[in-house]
């Protein structure tokens, strides 16, 4: 009998023949299930692409998200005044501008520019309201 039980030793971490994996076998074909992604994680990924960017004539790699940015600050150089009100809000926000108080004639001026922005956009040479 001592031979038979050495045969067929079965108990912790020793299954009986007829379930152990053949060789070459593994205990988990299908492998670990893959990560899903994140729209952040996708989002991450994309922005950090390099493209190709023509800047003073020559070539410049950026990354997407620097590209989107050069882009968005240039549009507001140009008087872009949504662009301008986002960065100057952002630079608020982020504490990366020092703030300052309009006074009633710049705030006046402002309102004006930002009207005949909107009257230049909408194709409204003069409506009647004043400002």
């Amino acid at each position: 009998m001592a031979g038979a039980s050495e045969d067929c030793a079965v108990g912790y971490c020793r299954p009986p023949k007829e379930h152990q994996f053949r060789k070459g076998q593994s205990g988990n074909s299908k492998g670990r299930p893959k990560k899903s992604k994140s729209l952040q994680n996708l989002m991450d990924r994309e922005l950090d692409q390099l493209v190709v960017v023509k800047e003073g004539g020559r070539e410049v790699r950026l990354t997407k998200r620097e590209a989107i940015v050069k882009r968005h600050v240039n549009s507001a150089m140009t008087g872009n005044t949504r662009a301008i009100e986002h960065l100057l809000r952002y630079c608020s926000d982020n504490g990366l501008a020092d703030p300052f108080e309009l006074r009633a004639e710049d705030e006046q001026a402002l309102l004006a520019a930002v009207r005949r922005e909107a009257r230049k956009h909408n194709g409204d040479a003069g409506d009647g309201a004043a400002g």
